[in-house]
């Protein structure tokens, strides 16, 4: 009971942030952006190179020779160089930043700057990519960058030259795979969302593929938003920044949820201490950077340690799995699988703390892509397995409920319902129905006749309850039918029973091969004389009894 109650809430709270979490980054990419600054636009984009480094006194530091470089916290280095002659009018000087406040003068003149504006969720301006306009009013002056950042700078600027649109369709081009790769992503995403819904509104089965979407999704948005060409699509560097550090906390806690229903021991209280740590890990990193206290930048290794943990307790987690339960084909790929994500992640955070400029994206993703596209197929496999089963199951369950005859319910779907009536909650009126002469038309006409009779009465009794009823109409015997009312009147029942009478009546004046006749009777349940509806059932039939003796005499009498 515990573990259900557990895996209810952990469902509800992650719902929960991730709706905090989406609204957050709207709130930002609304209300927050980089102060800018430039003056007042296909041909190739030129790298130039020609540039000196100094420290802000001035003083000379080395030729731009390297873009590896070991700039401190809020220190400031300029980079210095006078553009070339007869640059094209449509030509513009670009380059990226990283959490980098951005400032550029030509001959003493500021012509451009990018820096945190009024953004209290810490000291970042985020990361940009640059296009200084109308670069050749600054031939033959001393343009210079000054860059500083709240973090460091291990890396420079490529200082790109070209016109706007070839700068921009060479940044597509850069990174036209890896966006490609995750726009699929998200609509992959998408995608299994849509089937985890579809199967749970047609077999209610396997409810964690909406998981499985989610995690996919938060991928997608993840290294799309990595992407240089998504910032200069959005031009949000705040938005940018959080999105990204936001998307990274979220994706471990839809894979837990997804990963954990593959194994026997998915109620494993393991499985919800990590849940939680993600959600603790959330919840204090946010308080932190609005209270300004520590940038998430600064606390990115504490979610790299939380993957860390993350990955190895679903290993020891498997490991547990295969020592103390039977290992299925849907286990071992996830074993594979697991291990795969392990070694890419670990290798992606490795290289991103020991290699300048790396970003902790691609190894990773890779691993994931692999995990989703392996494990998520097999999963989709068994569970459209499980759809036609169920569908099968359901033609045999409506099989075994249907009169095949009269196409109306049968005796077991009668004995279910009465079964499951609430007689405390709903009052009940049963009508029985007996078919007089059914015999004597099977012996005299042959059964061809005698189904006719049997359908048209079934027909009949149908169309004067079915309404009434709700459709609670019975074949319960060869000539026998039976109709049950929920919370009507006696008087309810007596319209019926005359719209039954006319109908009757209708039928036999416009048929040449049968004349029907029903012999009717009905009691409400009373609590007072009936044990259940059974005991209610035996005294209407006992009137209908009764009715068909009655309708036997007046027959003889005429």
């Amino acid at each position: 009971m515990l573990d259900k109650k557990l895996d209810k809430y952990s469902k509800i709270i992650y719902i929960c942030i991730l709706f905090f979490v989406v609204g957050l980054i709207v709130f930002i990419a609304t209300n927050f952006n980089t102060n800018r600054f430039s003056t007042p636009n296909d041909k190739d984009v030129i790298h130039y190179n020609e540039w000196e480094l100094y420290d802000e006194n001035g003083n000379y530091i080395s030729s731009y020779e390297s873009l590896d470089v070991d700039i401190a916290a809020d220190e400031t280095v300029v980079l210095k160089a006078t553009l070339p002659n007869d640059l094209p009018h449509d030509y513009c000087l670009g380059f990226h930043s990283s959490h980098s406040d951005v400032h550029i003068y030509a001959d003493g003149q500021l012509i451009f700057s990018f820096y945190k504006g009024d953004n209290p969720f810490g000291n970042t301006s985020g990361y940009g990519y640059h296009m200084i306009h109308d670069i050749y009013e600054y031939e033959d002056q001393i343009i210079e960058i000054s860059l500083s950042s709240p973090y460091g700078i291990a890396t420079l600027p490529q200082i790109e030259l070209g016109s706007s649109s070839a700068l921009f369709f060479h940044q597509l081009a850069l990174s036209s795979i890896p966006f490609a790769l995750s726009i699929v992503t998200l609509f992959i995403g998408l995608l299994i969302v849509a089937y985890g819904i579809y199967t749970i509104v047609r077999a209610n089965v396997n409810r964690s593929f909406i998981f499985l979407g989610l995690f996919t999704m938060t991928l997608g948005f993840y290294t799309s938003n990595e992407q240089t060409i998504m910032l200069i699509l959005t031009g949000n560097n705040v938005y940018s920044a959080y999105a990204s550090f936001y998307a990274l906390m979220l994706m471990p806690i839809p894979f837990v949820f997804f990963v954990k229903e593959l194994y026997t021991n998915k109620d494993h209280l393991c499985w919800y201490v990590i849940v939680f740590i993600n959600f603790a890990n959330l919840t204090i990193q946010t308080l932190l950077q609005v209270l300004n206290i520590i940038d998430l930048k600064n606390m990115l290794w504490i979610t790299h340690a939380i993957y860390a943990v993350t990955i190895c307790t679903a290993i020891a987690l498997t490991i547990y799995e295969v020592i103390k339960h039977k290992v299925t084909t849907s286990l071992k790929l996830n074993i594979i699988c697991i291990f795969v994500i392990a070694t890419f992640l670990f290798a992606d955070i490795f290289f991103y703390y020991t290699v300048d400029y790396y970003e902790p994206s691609i190894l990773g993703t890779i691993g994931f892509l692999i995990y989703i596209f392996v494990v998520g197929c097999h999963s989709i496999h068994e569970n459209t397995s499980l759809l036609v089963k169920g569908r099968q199951a359901e033609q045999y369950k409506t099989l075994a409920y249907i009169d095949n005859l009269t196409k109306i319910g049968n005796r077991t779907a009668h004995d279910a319902y009465l079964k499951e009536a609430d007689l405390e909650k709903h009052s009940y009126i049963i009508g029985m129905f007996d078919l007089n002469d059914l015999k004597y038309h099977n012996d005299t006409f042959g059964h061809e006749i005698g189904d006719k009779y049997i359908v048209s009465s079934a027909m009949i009794i149908k169309e004067a309850f079915g309404e009434l009823s709700n459709d609670n109409c019975y074949r319960i015997g060869g000539d026998e039918f039976c109709v049950i009312l929920e919370d009507k009147s006696v008087n309810d029942f007596l319209m019926a029973y005359e719209k039954l009478n006319y109908l009757i009546n209708e039928f036999n004046l416009t048929s040449d091969e049968l004349s029907i006749h029903i012999a009717v009777g009905y009691a409400q349940y009373d609590p007072k004389t009936d044990h259940d509806l059974k005991e209610t059932r035996s005294r209407a039939d006992a009137m209908m009894y009764k009715n068909k003796f009655m309708m036997k005499e007046q027959l003889s009498a005429k």
